[in-house]
C-alpha cells in the first residue's frame, strides 16, 4: 500500500490518478485513512527540506500505529517560483499573501502584485519534490525525486480545471494555463505528473503492488 503524506485534496487526486493510470492492482491512500489530521510543520528553505520534514513527521506518526512494515510513504512539496519576484512565492506558495486566503484570492493577490510587470518578463516555473521512505527505504536515507515545469504568469485567470495557481500559470508546452488543460494533458507535462513518472520504476522494484 502507498500512503500519501498530505491533506491537500488536489494533490491527492493527482497522485491517485497518475499512479492508477500507470499501475494496476494496488491501493493508494491518504492520511485520513489512518485518522491522521495533524499538520506537519514546513519550516524548510527549499522544497526538498520541506518534503523531508513532512516525510519524517508522518513517518513517526504512522510508525507508532504499526502501519509502515510493508507500506511506502510518499511526501511531496511543491510550489511556484517567479523570476521577476526573485523566486517568490517559492516554498511559501501555499501561504503566499496570507494563511487564510482561498486559491482564488491567492491568485488575485499575485496578479495584483505583478500588475506592472510586462508580459515578456513574467517567466515562472512550477517545482515538485517527492521524498519516499518505508519498506526497504530507510527514513534517514529517503529517495528524492524532482521535476519542474516552465512557463509564465498570465495577465488574468483563465480556465476552471486544476487547483492552486493553475488558472494563472501558462505552461510553455501548450501555451495555455494549466487550468485550461484536460487532466490527461496536464498529467503529461506537469511538475507533479513528471515526478510521479520518475518514481514508478522504484515502486516496481520494491514490488509492493
Amino acid at each position: 500500500m502507498i500512503i500519501l503524506a498530505t491533506h491537500n485534496s488536489g494533490k491527492i487526486k493527482e497522485f491517485k490518478r497518475n499512479l492508477s493510470n500507470r499501475m494496476k492492482n494496488f491501493k493508494v491512500v491518504d492520511l485520513k485513512y489512518f485518522g491522521i489530521s495533524q499538520i506537519a510543520e514546513e519550516s524548510g528553505t527549499t522544497f526538498e527540506e520541506n518534503a523531508k520534514q513532512k516525510l519524517h513527521y508522518y513517518f513517526e506518526l504512522l510508525n507508532k500505529k504499526g502501519e509502515l512494515k510493508k507500506n511506502i510513504l510518499i511526501s511531496e512539496d511543491s510550489g511556484l517560483e517567479i523570476l521577476a519576484l526573485d523566486g517568490k512565492p517559492g516554498v511559501k506558495s501555499a501561504r503566499y499573501g496570507g494563511e487564510r486566503l482561498s486559491d482564488n484570492e491567492r491568485n488575485e493577490y499575485l496578479l495584483n502584485e505583478m500588475q506592472n510587470i510586462p508580459e515578456n518578463q513574467r517567466d515562472a516555473k512550477f517545482v515538485c519534490v517527492v521524498a519516499i521512505a518505508g519498506s526497504s527505504i530507510k527514513i534517514n536515507k529517503p529517495k528524492i525525486f524532482k521535476s519542474e515545469l516552465s512557463g509564465s504568469i498570465s495577465l488574468k485567470k483563465e480556465g476552471s480545471n486544476g487547483f492552486g495557481y493553475d488558472p494563472i500559470f501558462k505552461n510553455s508546452t501548450f501555451n495555455k494555463t494549466n487550468a485550461q488543460l484536460k487532466d490527461f494533458e496536464k498529467d503529461k507535462i506537469s511538475h507533479r505528473g513528471q515526478t510521479i513518472k520518475k518514481i514508478i520504476p522504484l515502486l516496481e522494484e520494491i514490488n509492493i503492488f
